[in-house]
């Protein structure tokens, strides 16, 4: 069992915000956090801006995503998307 600490969603925040605030673009500010992560995770980011991106990314964990003309969805459980 290893003693270094996992990250948590604060931590995880964190990373996203320190890459993305040192020039990386949102997509690989995330990247590159994800790459630090331990164990299973879904997130997404969404971007600031007039691009309003949104960036997920998933390991070992549901990661779901839903479509309607002008939105978007991303959610870790089907029930999220049903209506």
């Amino acid at each position: 069992m290893s003693s270094s600490p996992r990250p948590t969603r604060k931590s995880s925040r964190t990373l996203v915000h320190s890459h993305y605030a040192a020039g990386s673009s949102l997509f690989d500010a995330v990247r590159r956090s994800v790459a630090a992560l331990v164990g299973a995770y879904a997130i997404a980011v969404i971007g600031r801006g007039r691009t309003r991106r949104i960036v997920v990314a998933r390991m070992g964990a549901p990661l779901l995503l839903g479509l309607r003309e002008g939105e978007s969805f991303a959610a870790s459980d089907a029930s999220a998307l049903c209506r």
